[in-house]
């Protein structure tokens, strides 16, 4: 199991030349489908997951009788803490990213061969590159364990000879897929990475870059610049005041504490790191120590593909099988439609969700404001595995001071939901008025000029085709946190999150559409092209954010 495409192939690949078969999974739901279904001998999980994490994952595989006693692996950047939350649960062995294909090939086999001989999960199978990351190189002294294994043989650390070809299709297959994957030198016990491809099957977004900068943070502590424990996540945000570029993260000043080190010093440690990888064209240190990211041409479009691909469904979690939630709200208009949202927020995310309210709704409120209210006072649209832990939450904002009714569904339900929960709403007329001072006339406005614009493209006889775009560097920020809002928005309970994102993608929209369509006798360009696909992409994050609002979005205004 794991999320990143490239790493399941590279895993499959290696295994299957072991004449193993292989099941692979991108997420903990879809595994836990795939384990009761498969029956296999081994799993191997990735911690770092978008929904169900691999420890998750693991301590429900343990707590089924059926999986009790299934061989478990654990393959990530092995921090301290995934380390010791693997051996609370019961995790088998480790394998520490990246990784020689002879240690991941020596791991399983190790595993199946276990299983098959009637052993019982508890002796912990840890290589010595994990046991040096937790402790330190001078924990770990002597000759490999693999018999009769030469002094640096990677593969020694599981008793398994390396598969040649297994080398060189991983190689191959990393090169063509991925920059991003890091490929063993046979020479060394250290890990090169592969050269930089004009291609990438994943697309450039806070949650990617996040992982790069941690890959790089790894990178630097396991070539003795650092001495710190990498962090569980690293914070990408567009960049505030006196930043610049797409992205940026404050990662440098959380290390340098324990790094011992100024956070300019950290900062340029792992600038040099970055500043290699694809679509990174350039990284900047700005301030105390904030790396600031400027991302290739080519990432731009691969962001827009991803989107046009996912439609209005662009940052929703693939699948169900997240936790069980049972929201509660008393019978008041902005606590019911405030719950309404959060539902539908969190079903996104794959969460099962319920609603329940303490007391009968107003038939008005389900009629016109469009909550799924149900006569009993328990409504619940979600079905899934109800052998996850339940979390109940109580939705309880301040209440609304008149009654939105009369301004309907959406105008009503943005009334509510704009303002923060221990705001309390205003519920005027400008929510009706079409002007640009009215934010949810802006966000609905800006998505059917994307609308008309692909009317008006047709027309003329072109089509969207993602490709650089230049000016957009703040559109194009905004669309690739949508995932993160999101996820945001479910895990702090709070739609007016959502809602001000909306605002800032339509703020950031608007600008960018005179330019769409050729002028005069201009003829349709490539640039004219790539600006309609990410205008297209921008109305689809509008649309999908407003009907997870419960708001229309409408082709025409």
């Amino acid at each position: 199991m794991d999320d990143n495409k490239v790493i399941r192939q590279l895993i499959r690949v290696n295994l299957e030349l072991e004449g193993l078969e292989v099941v692979t999974a991108a997420d903990g739901a879809e595994c836990l489908d795939v384990v009761h279904q498969v029956r296999p001998d081994a799993v191997t999980l990735d911690v770092v997951m978008p929904r169900l994490d691999g420890i998750r994952t693991a301590a429900r595989l343990r707590a089924d009788p059926r999986t009790r006693d299934m061989p478990l692996a654990i393959i990530s950047a092995c921090t301290q803490y995934e380390v010791e939350a693997g051996l609370e649960v019961g995790v088998d062995a480790f394998l520490a990213k990246p990784f020689e294909p002879a240690e991941l090939v020596g791991m399983v086999r190790q595993l199946i061969e276990r299983e098959r001989s009637g052993g019982r999960p508890g002796a912990v199978v840890v290589p010595p590159a994990v046991v040096r990351r937790l402790t330190g190189p001078s924990s770990v002294r002597g000759r490999p364990n693999g018999p009769g294994a030469p002094a640096g043989d990677p593969s020694a650390a599981y008793g398994s000879p390396v598969h040649s070809r297994a080398r060189r299709l991983c190689t191959a297959a990393a090169t063509a897929l991925t920059p991003r994957v890091h490929i063993p030198d046979p020479s060394r016990n250290r890990l090169a990475s592969a050269p930089p491809s004009s291609h990438t099957l994943v697309p450039v977004t806070p949650v990617e870059l996040s992982r790069t900068v941690l890959h790089a943070v790894r990178r630097a502590v396991d070539e003795g610049e650092l001495s710190v424990t990498v962090p569980e996540r690293a914070v990408v945000t567009p960049p505030g005041p006196g930043g610049c570029g797409d992205y940026a993260t404050g990662i440098a000043l959380q290390l340098a504490g324990a790094a011992g080190q100024p956070p300019r010093r950290v900062a340029e440690i792992l600038r040099a790191r970055l500043a290699g990888e694809a679509f990174i064209g350039d990284v900047v240190v700005t301030g105390p120590g904030f790396l600031n990211f400027s991302l290739e041409h080519d990432a731009t479009a691969l962001l827009v593909e991803e989107i046009l691909r996912r439609g209005r469904r662009y940052g929703h979690a693939e699948g169900a099988g997240g936790t069980v939630v049972r929201l509660r709200c008393p019978a008041e208009v902005r606590a019911v439609v405030v719950a309404d949202a959060l539902a539908r927020v969190l079903r996104s995310q794959g969460d099962v969700v319920s609603v329940t309210c303490d007391g009968r709704p107003a038939p008005e409120w389900e009629t016109v404001l469009g909550v799924d209210a149900d006569p009993s006072g328990s409504r619940s649209r979600s079905a899934g595995p109800r052998s996850l832990p339940d979390l109940d939450i109580t939705i309880h904002p301040a209440p609304a001071p008149t009654d939105p009714v009369p301004l309907g569904r959406d105008a009503g339900r943005w009334a509510l939901l704009y303002p923060a929960a221990h705001d309390r709403p205003r519920i005027p007329g400008d929510h009706l008025v079409q002007r640009e001072a009215n934010p949810l006339f802006r966000v609905r406005y800006a998505h059917a000029r994307t609308r008309a614009l692909l009317r008006n493209a047709a027309d003329l006889g072109f089509h969207p085709e993602p490709g650089p775009v230049s000016d957009a560097e703040a559109l194009l920020a905004a669309l690739g946190d949508h995932p993160r809002i999101l996820t945001t928005t479910a895990t702090h309970r709070g739609p007016d999150r959502l809602a001000r994102h909306l605002v800032t993608v339509a703020d950031a929209t608007l600008p960018l559409l005179p330019a769409v369509l050729p002028l005069g006798d201009e003829k349709p360009s490539a640039a004219h092209r790539a600006r309609l696909a990410l205008a297209e992409a921008a109305g689809a994050v509008l649309a999908g954010g407003l009907s997870l609002l419960g708001i229309d979005a409408p082709d025409h205004l």
